[in-house]
């Protein structure tokens, strides 16, 4: 049973995660030929103060 676990800024809407989570299951399904309930998808919304890129955070006007 997979457990996908996808990181993203926070702020994205409820109907995107789960639009994301079916096309994930969808392709454990065709590729793996899983069933769609062995696959879970777990999302983590990290603020961007958290996130850092090349050394530098990704909030806006952070220096």
């Amino acid at each position: 049973m997979p457990i996908v676990t996808i990181q993203l800024l926070e702020g994205r809407s409820a109907a995107i995660k789960e639009k994301i989570a079916r096309e994930v299951v969808k392709v454990f399904e065709l590729e793996l030929h899983l069933a769609p309930n062995d696959t879970t998808v777990v999302f983590q919304d990290v603020k961007a103060e958290d996130w850092f890129a090349n050394g530098a955070s990704l909030k806006k006007g952070s220096s």
